[in-house]
């Protein structure tokens, strides 16, 4: 596997013993089926009559299945919606984050799990997110600790909707490496 040379040298943030790889085939797993999810989402929010935290847990519907299906352009338009409608929607700043890491924004990502970690301080996907893309800015202190510190979820344990990571890692003998391929939005 071709991985990313992380700050000059090979870095592997390791996972908790016995920890199942997370395989992301969709930024949520029970997003079986995006397109038919993003022209439900649509219809629903076109037809005016949602508001407030309803029509904000539309769009942040939306974004999810906009970013299964790579779409993190518009996937981030409708998260940046929903948290104008909804500025405390710690999952619409978690799913923000992902679309930004899946970017190689990782600066921003870290900025939208840090704001849902200050919201949500039990947030275990913030936390392993966070880890992540300070992974992906090579602060590999910072992304152990934050691996330390996100509680009792593990990767893979079952809980489809927390079984994601953002595009571009991989997970090589139950350690994380950065994969950083080409083509990828």
């Amino acid at each position: 596997m071709d991985r990313a040379d992380c700050c000059g040298s090979q870095h592997r943030v390791s996972s908790p013993a016995g920890a199942q790889p997370a395989i992301r085939t969709a930024h949520r797993a029970e997003i079986s089926n995006p397109n038919l999810a993003i022209s439900s989402c649509t219809s629903v929010i076109q037809s005016g009559g949602l508001v407030g935290d309803t029509l904000a847990a539309a769009y942040n519907d939306r974004g999810d299945a906009y970013t299964a299906e790579y779409d993190d352009e518009l996937a981030i338009e409708d998260y940046n919606r929903a948290l104008k409608l909804k500025p405390d929607f710690a999952a619409a700043l978690v799913s923000r984050a992902l679309a930004h890491a899946n970017q190689q924004n990782f600066e921003l990502a870290v900025m939208d799990y840090s704001h849902a970690i200050r919201i949500d301080p039990a947030n275990a996907k913030a936390f392993y997110g966070r880890a992540l893309a300070k992974f992906g800015l090579c602060d590999i202190d910072g992304a152990e600790q934050d691996l330390a510190r996100r509680g009792p979820w593990i990767p893979g344990s079952g809980n489809k909707s927390n079984a994601f990571r953002p595009r571009g890692f991989e997970r090589e003998h139950g350690a994380l490496a950065v994969k950083r391929p080409s083509g990828i939005r």
